[in-house]
Formats: C-alpha cells, sequence, structure tokens
C-alpha cells in the first residue's frame, strides 16, 4: 500500500462522501438544477457501487492497491468535468434499474414500511441507554415473539403472505443488529 492503508481510506472518504456532500449543499443552495443532476446522478451511482462493494469487499481488499484505484475511481466519479457518475448511470445503473425494477420495488416498500416503523426510534434509543448487550438480549426476546406470532397466524395466511412477513421480519432484524453493532 502506497499511502497507508488508513490514510487511503480516508481520503476515499474525504473524496466519496464529504466533498460530495459539501458539493450537493452547494447545489441545493444554488439557483440552478444543472448541479443538483450531477450531484443526484453521483448518489445513486455511488449507492449502486457502495453496495455491490459490500457484498464483495472481502475479495476486493486481497486486490494489491485495492484502495488507491479506488480513490481514483471516486476522482473521476465525483470531479464534474470527468461526467464519471453521468457516464455509469447512462449505461449501467439507468439500464439496470429499469430491467429490474419489478423485482427492486418490493424490497423498496418493505424497507420503506420498515423505516417507518414506530419501532426503530425505541430500539435506537434503547441501544443509546442501556448498550448494545441489553439490546441484543431484547432483540433475541423480540425474535422468539415474533416466531410465535408468525406460527399463530399462518393457518389463516396465504403462502406468498407468509413468506413476505417473513422477510419484512428478517429485514428488520437485519437492520435492528445494523443499530446494535452485531452484524
Amino acid at each position: 500500500n502506497m499511502l497507508g492503508l488508513g490514510f487511503t481510506v480516508y481520503l476515499c472518504e474525504l473524496v466519496g462522501v464529504l466533498y460530495p456532500g459539501y458539493q450537493s449543499f452547494r447545489a441545493i443552495e444554488s439557483a440552478g438544477s444543472k448541479d443538483d443532476t450531477q450531484w443526484l446522478t453521483y448518489w445513486v451511482v455511488y449507492a449502486f457501487v457502495h453496495a455491490i462493494e459490500d457484498v464483495v469487499i472481502f475479495v476486493l481488499e486481497w486486490i494489491p492497491f485495492y484502495y488507491e484505484f479506488k480513490l481514483l475511481f471516486l476522482l473521476w466519479l465525483s470531479i464534474p468535468q470527468f461526467q464519471g457518475a453521468t457516464l455509469l448511470y447512462t449505461e449501467f445503473v439507468k439500464p439496470f434499474l429499469i430491467a429490474h425494477k419489478d423485482q427492486i420495488a418490493p424490497w423498496m416498500k418493505t424497507t420503506e414500511g420498515f423505516l417507518e416503523n414506530p419501532a426503530l426510534p425505541m430500539a435506537t434509543n434503547l441501544v443509546q441507554k442501556y448498550g448494545p448487550e441489553v439490546a441484543q438480549k431484547a432483540l433475541e426476546y423480540a425474535a422468539e415473539a415474533v416466531e410465535d406470532v408468525v406460527e399463530d397466524v399462518q393457518e389463516n395466511l396465504s403462502g406468498k403472505a407468509v413468506k413476505q412477513r417473513r422477510e419484512y421480519i428478517y429485514v428488520q432484524a437485519c437492520f435492528l443488529h445494523a443499530i446494535i453493532g452485531t452484524c
């Protein structure tokens, strides 16, 4: 690693998140909409790339100079003169999202429902007030209770409804695990 792993990771955050975040703020506050489109496009592409990276990071980190390449890639994406985000959006992200919108929509609906769940602020407060160990134990008890409820209503639901309910519960459990830092 040429620059030192910690420094390179920091630079990736600076170039990939802080700089675009500040430029997005400036775009929101400016009169025109061209820069708004530039930064919205960047964030869509960044989210797409970040989601893929999260899945395969255990392989990527073994590639020599991975973070240096990532830094160069993020510069290419974030500097408006390069139009890297626009190119990736137009050529890859947009066609992929359009082609798979019917498969993505149910997951987004589940996510929206989860984010609107009143239990989310309670879970966050639980972690802040009592720490992750107590929250973990509460999550375990909650998961057991939810399974009991699902078993009780399975007889009254179609197979598809049971599957959707289990997926919803799974997404909620994963999110709560992420909040308390156990994933």
